[in-house]
């Protein structure tokens, strides 16, 4: 899911509106067996969604039921404290439950993830029918871990380099030989 507040098309200028244009659509991520090919599989899937992922909606309407939902939605909502300011702020009291445990919900399990307060927030909501509380606190805590291993690899790689930064039609082994041979 975006929210549409990122430059998409040329010569719209949305410094003067109000709200999020929220665009939610699939992609399939795919993990590999090294944090690096795994990051850099991630930010080529995500770069080449199409006016990122704007339009969807309209195929998705279209289509009917005939697609089937995704299982799984994530949302990062972006860094929240940047949002804020001067007279506004987050509110520091809690906000209860977002849905009724009765409530039919689109997806099985919803992750939305935010930065306030300068650290990373992630929060998994779900259904009682399908995942128990213990289920889904293994999945956070797996989650931590894969994060933690992310972060572990970012602090000690080198470059992250793919063909999307260049914006030229190159595989990404192509590429990374080809760094090897000019570093």
């Amino acid at each position: 899911e975006g929210h549409g507040r990122e430059d998409v098309f040329e010569g719209i200028d949305l410094s003067r509106s109000v709200g999020w244009f929220t665009a939610r659509y699939p992609v399939c991520l795919a993990a590999q067996a090294d944090a690096g090919a795994t990051i850099k599989g991630v930010k080529e899937a995500l770069r080449a969604v199409p006016n990122k992922g704007m339009g969807w909606g309209l195929i998705e309407a279209q289509a009917g039921q005939a697609l089937p939902r995704p299982q799984v939605c994530f949302n990062y909502l972006g860094q929240l404290d940047a949002s804020f300011g001067g007279l506004f702020g987050l509110a520091q009291e809690g906000t209860g439950e977002s849905f009724s445990p009765d409530a039919v919900r689109s997806h099985w399990l919803t992750i939305n993830g935010q930065v306030a307060g300068e650290a990373l927030r992630m929060g998994f909501t779900y259904s009682p029918a399908i995942h128990t509380a213990e289920q889904v606190e293994s999945l956070a805590q797996a989650y931590r871990a894969a994060l933690d291993a992310v972060i572990a690899h970012c602090l000690a790689a080198e470059g992250g380099v793919t063909p999307s930064d260049f914006d030229i039609d190159i595989g990404q082994d192509d590429l990374d030989r080809f760094l090897e041979e000019i570093l």
